[in-house]
């Protein structure tokens, strides 16, 4: 609190503005106490407040305020791509936890945006935080019932109960994401665009637009590392998993699910004519974000079509050298059968169902055609080993009903 009766706020976004304001006040004719009520206003009111006091610079003062404004959003903008950049070339890929302020953030995002949205379809604002209310006042009559078990195992416990709760999952439109370090610090860095948006309102299309290249940023950053194994060099990964592709498309899923939310939250901030220039950025970056998860669920694909590719070369020579009377498995079945086990073990707890049943569907299709064709190329060459072919036939269709979303291989034996 200076001797001016300026208030500096305590934070650097904020305390930037205020300097500027102190700092034209301190050559201005106009009372300090004229202007006390703007000490109490967002940084560009205080332009228009200081005219109608009859400053006798707005002109230049309005000038300052904004091109103090456009070097702190390019400030702002640069640490925060930088940081993202930084976060995700030693990302590890692995699933962490999330803090209920994580949680609170989205829910904050996804409110606010819901009334971004009904300004666009013509509601009025107090419709929407109606909604808004009577939405929160449902989540939180649920929430004691599905807490208060918690609680009450950690009071007699002796634990304390005020320590942060945290989930597995992010909820998000009614699904629940597994996420790694760096998309939690993405979903703060969005908060931080909204931060600036109430600082800043005149601004609304440029910070809208630097989101979006922060949106861009992770997207491309993420196919590098994880797709393009990127991570190898960044982050010192011996080799990319189907687990950490799993969690790379969980954050890509993330935020195309949010992206529909801010498009029309974000939408709203902004005039017409920059709304009409912003919507296909919006569009496109959707675009690449579904095309991004679609590269990963074929990748995904590809690990068990090269593996299948190993198999069908071996088979045929383990199939020759089994006695005609054996009842053991190949041991390229055997392994076959494991790895296709393992990867539904790895991707059911991770991935959407839906994103499964894909992946699993094109598998099957894959090793369907494949080993139906090989064994009866085999059975046709040696009728001999019909019952070695059989019980590796026979193994095959286990896995296909257990693990394989119901495969059944068309096999004559």
């Amino acid at each position: 609190h200076l001797h001016t009766g300026v208030h500096i706020v305590g934070t650097q976004l904020e305390s930037q503005y205020w300097l500027v304001c102190w700092h034209w006040l301190s050559h201005s004719t106009v009372s300090y106490l004229d202007l006390a009520p703007a000490t109490l206003l967002p940084p560009p009111q205080v332009a228009a407040y200081s005219e109608s006091a009859g400053s006798r610079t707005p002109t230049s003062f309005r000038a300052a305020l904004q091109s103090q404004c456009t070097a702190l959003l390019d400030h702002s903008h640069a640490r925060g791509m930088n940081q993202l950049q930084h976060l995700l070339e030693s990302e590890q890929w692995v699933a962490v936890e999330v803090p209920a302020g994580f949680q609170a953030i989205v829910d904050r995002m996804v409110a606010r945006c819901g009334e971004g949205a009904a300004l666009l379809d013509g509601r009025t604002l107090s419709d929407a935080a109606a909604a808004r209310v009577g939405a929160a006042s449902a989540s939180s009559s649920k929430s004691p019932s599905r807490n208060s078990s918690a609680d009450g195992a950690a009071a007699a416990a002796g634990r304390d109960t005020s320590v942060e709760q945290h989930s597995r999952t992010l909820q998000l439109s009614g699904k629940a994401f597994h996420l790694v370090n760096s998309t939690l610090m993405l979903l703060k860095m969005l908060e931080d665009y909204t931060a600036l948006y109430d600082l800043m309102p005149q601004f609304g299309a440029e910070i809208v637009h630097r989101e979006l290249e922060l949106l861009k940023l992770f997207n491309s950053q993420t196919a590098a590392l994880v797709l393009g194994a990127g991570a190898m060099r960044t982050a010192g990964l011996r080799s990319i998993s189907a687990k950490q592709l799993a969690l790379s498309c969980q954050s890509i899923a993330m935020v195309a699910t949010l992206l529909p939310l801010l498009r029309a939250g974000s939408l709203a901030l902004v005039s017409q004519p920059r709304r009409a220039l912003l919507m296909p950025e919006f569009d496109r970056l959707l675009q690449d974000l579904t095309m991004h998860m679609d590269e990963v669920h074929s990748k995904l694909v590809d690990i068990m079509r090269d593996r299948l590719t190993a198999a069908v070369q071996a088979l045929p020579a383990e199939v020759k050298a089994a006695h005609p009377s054996s009842e053991q498995p190949s041991h390229t079945v055997t392994l076959l059968s494991r790895q296709l086990g393992t990867l539904r073990t790895v991707l059911v707890p991770l991935l959407l169902k839906e994103e499964v049943e894909f992946i699993f569907g094109a598998v099957t299709r894959a090793y369907s055609d494949a080993l139906s064709e090989l064994f009866e190329v085999l059975l046709a060459q040696d009728t001999a080993s019909e019952g070695v072919i059989r019980v590796n036939a026979l193994i095959m269709l286990q896995v296909g009903v257990t693990t394989c979303c119901g495969w059944v291989p068309e096999v004559t034996c």
